[in-house]
């Protein structure tokens, strides 16, 4: 999974371009390499786009002065926290690994999440250890809402019973596969093949939403490479 973007990368923010592994470029069967061309490619097709279209003056998203007013309240109380920012951040981090990783269970992963949501809405009380150290809270913000809505997504994912995919087993007491000599956690359904939808999430206002529609069809165009290299010195095929 990663961030949503269009063929030329960018983010449902207008301006903004993930590009590489953050970006939901990869599907469920995922080649080690894509990882290193996502970033190359989508890279290179951002800034293409950029060049071509982008003359500036983005529209202000209108939540800057909130975002400002955010900032000034993290910095004013980061060195007077109850909670040391980088025990934190190992902490969830070692709880992320446990139950977030390629073995997956429903009562561990809420277990997870509200370990997640107790420091997100006690923030205030994290500190820094010094000034210099501030930024750290920025980045333990950010793991905290990542770590939020993936185990959100899986945690959905479980108790709707959609069935393993990809990489990962997700513990399944009806589960049809239990490998030999194994305990009960590693038994699981594979998911249907005709089945599969695209779980899509939005986090917003401290809240997760969920929504899921059917994965998009592979273009039938086709077309010899004599065409395509002509359409590209014509206009880079930036459509």
């Amino acid at each position: 999974g990663g961030l949503s973007i269009n063929t030329w990368w960018e983010s449902n923010i207008k301006g903004l371009f993930p590009v590489g592994e953050c970006a939901a470029s990869h599907g469920v069967y995922r080649p080690g390499g894509s990882a290193l061309n996502a970033g190359q490619c989508g890279s290179k097709r951002a800034v293409t786009w950029i060049l071509e279209k982008a003359t500036g003056g983005w529209s202000p998203l209108g939540v800057e002065e909130e975002c400002v007013k955010e900032i000034e309240e993290m910095v004013s109380s980061s060195l007077s926290g109850e909670f040391d920012a980088d025990s934190v951040y190992d902490e969830v981090r070692r709880v992320m690994s446990i139950s977030g990783s390629a073995l997956r269970n429903c009562e561990d992963m809420k277990n997870a999440l509200a370990i997640i949501d107790s420091y997100l809405s006690s923030f205030s009380k994290i500190k820094a250890k010094s000034e210099g150290r501030i930024w750290n809270l920025f980045q333990l913000r950010n793991a905290l809402i990542t770590e939020k809505v993936y185990l959100s997504s899986m945690i959905e994912t479980a108790e709707k019973r959609i069935g393993s995919r990809g990489s990962a087993i997700y513990t399944d007491d009806k589960g049809n596969i239990h490998p030999k000599n194994l305990d009960d956690r590693f038994k699981y359904t594979l998911e249907k093949e005709g089945e599969r939808l695209i779980q899509e999430v939005i986090y917003k206002n401290g809240e997760v939403e969920f929504f899921y529609r059917k994965p998009r069809p592979i273009p039938l165009d086709d077309d010899f490479f004599e065409n395509v290299w002509r359409e590209y010195r014509k206009n880079k095929n930036i459509f």
